[in-house]
């Protein structure tokens, strides 16, 4: 099963990165993207230390690296790739020209970290600026086999594009694209991190609504609001008792490509998502 929170940890912060692992977030996406320009080489190795020192751990391990056209990107993946992380997020990906440049450096490096062949997946930020915006569709078009999902950015495109409010046509626009796109392609939709930590309310009305979307995940931008995207995006009875009739469907059915499931008709997608739900428990 695929991380449900996937906590962005600013990397230049060596306090808030010892206090990660307590955090039980499905995944720890070291962030270097975020970071001050003045700051980057030392979150670099920051990322590395941490990349080494869990390498065994709970969670997954993803990298935020800086954008491609930055003079960063490239260091910061030939750093990361030596400690084996299982993933890259490329930020303001402005098509698939950029994931298959980053997809090409990845595979030139992962033999010589050790890393299994194929092994380092992407999930690529769009719509994060104007420009972005428009290349979501571009992914639901023949997606490279190394992206395991879509993801953006809501606070940076509100920036971007000097908006004064983060809930618009614009950006619901923007957000429903990326996640079609995602649904397109069955790839993860992953939700943009919210700016809610205290008000514990509205951030669950706001996680709740991702999921009732049909969003897979959620980014965190701060600790306390794991807890509130893994009870949120947590399977319940009702999706287990769902996810048992499909399997148990296709087991009467063992050469089926479809079958017919409360009247819809559910292929072996569907039964693979079905099998990592009930292995997840």
């Amino acid at each position: 099963m695929h991380p449900r929170s996937w906590l962005l940890a600013p990397a230049d912060s060596e306090t808030k990165l010892a206090k990660v692992p307590g955090i039980d977030a499905g995944a720890v996406v070291l962030d270097l993207s975020s970071v001050a320009e003045d700051c980057k080489k030392a979150a670099r190795q920051n990322a590395v230390e941490f990349l080494a020192a869990y390498k065994v751990h709970g969670f997954s391990r993803w990298v935020r690296i800086n954008p491609i056209g930055s003079p960063h990107w490239k260091e910061d993946l030939v750093a990361v790739m030596a400690q084996q992380p299982h993933g890259i997020i490329l930020p303001r990906a402005t098509g698939a020209q950029q994931v298959q440049l980053l997809a090409a450096e990845i595979y030139e490096l992962e033999p010589a970290s050790g890393c299994a062949h194929n092994s380092v997946r992407i999930i690529p930020q769009v719509g994060d600026t104007p420009e972005s915006a428009f290349a979501i569709e571009e992914f639901a078009h023949d997606p490279h086999p190394r992206i395991l999902g879509l993801s953006w950015d809501l606070q940076a495109l509100v920036s971007a594009a000097h908006m004064t409010t983060n809930d618009n046509d614009v950006t619901r626009n923007v957000r429903a694209r990326i996640l079609l796109a995602a649904k397109a392609r069955r790839l993860l939709a992953i939700e943009s991190a919210s700016g809610l930590v205290k008000r514990k309310d509205a951030l669950e009305m706001a996680v709740r609504r991702a999921r009732a979307t049909g969003f897979d995940a959620m980014l965190a931008r701060h600790p306390a609001q794991v807890p509130v995207i893994e009870d949120v995006f947590a399977p319940d009875d009702t999706d287990r008792a769902a996810a048992n009739t499909i399997v148990s469907t296709f087991a009467l059915y063992p050469d089926a490509q479809i079958v017919t499931v409360g009247g819809r008709s559910i292929d072996r997608t569907a039964l693979q998502n079905a099998q990592r739900l009930l292995d997840d428990g």
